[in-house]
């Protein structure tokens, strides 16, 4: 009687803990950003994942077309490689550092003429000399 109610008792733990080693949980999220890799010298561009956990599709393509045009400028994609830039409902947030005030302004004033930029907001630092 002892070892039916022991195997009683055991079957339903075993079967469980068989059950959670099977099934594995993965996180997928419904759309994916490629971020950058490859070194020291890569520039962030990102757009601002919204309460939804989704960046806006125009935040993703603004992203996208600043990213394109700092690759396109060697001297410009230089002078961002320490620089975060965001995209938040078109506008553009900087933040980072960037060799000299001449680079933080040219930047700013670059992506302020950006098709679909509404606003700049400027948080780049230079080093101390």
């Amino acid at each position: 009687m002892k070892i039916k109610s022991v195997i009683s008792l055991l079957v339903p733990v075993f079967l469980t803990a068989g059950c959670v080693h099977t099934h594995k949980v993965t996180y997928q999220p419904t759309e994916t950003v490629a971020a950058p890799t490859g070194g020291p010298t890569v520039v962030r561009v990102y757009p601002d994942i919204g309460a939804n956990g989704v960046a806006a599709s125009d935040d993703m393509e603004l992203a996208r077309s600043i990213q394109q045009m700092l690759a396109r400028d060697p001297a410009m994609y230089a002078a961002a490689k320490n620089a975060d830039i965001e995209v938040k409902h078109g506008v553009v947030i900087l933040r980072g550092t960037v060799p000299s005030d001449h680079e933080r302004f040219e930047l700013q004033d670059r992506l302020a003429k950006f098709p679909g930029v509404t606003e700049v907001k400027n948080h780049l630092k230079t080093p101390v000399p």
